[in-house]
């Protein structure tokens, strides 16, 4: 029997992947593919974690704007 990876751990890996696509531009793209898929196919907390993810993509950067992580905000949310 296979192993597989709790919600949480794949919440980590989502974030991750958002917080390598903040510093490498070439890794945008295929990361916001993989956020919007998740919140599609995805788990409740997959789901929760990539739309918080996406809306702290800039929208008027599209698939190339910096990913602010959302363990480094700036200001809480209210």
């Amino acid at each position: 029997m296979k192993h597989l990876p709790s919600a949480s751990t794949l919440v980590r890996r989502l974030q991750a992947l958002a917080d390598l696509a903040a510093v490498d531009p070439a890794l945008r793209p295929a990361a916001r593919a993989t956020i919007e898929a998740a919140i599609v196919d995805g788990t409740p907390t997959m789901r929760a974690r990539g739309r918080t993810l996406l809306a702290r993509w800039p929208p008027d950067a599209g698939a190339t704007g910096p990913v602010r992580s959302a363990s480094t905000r700036e200001t809480p949310c209210v």
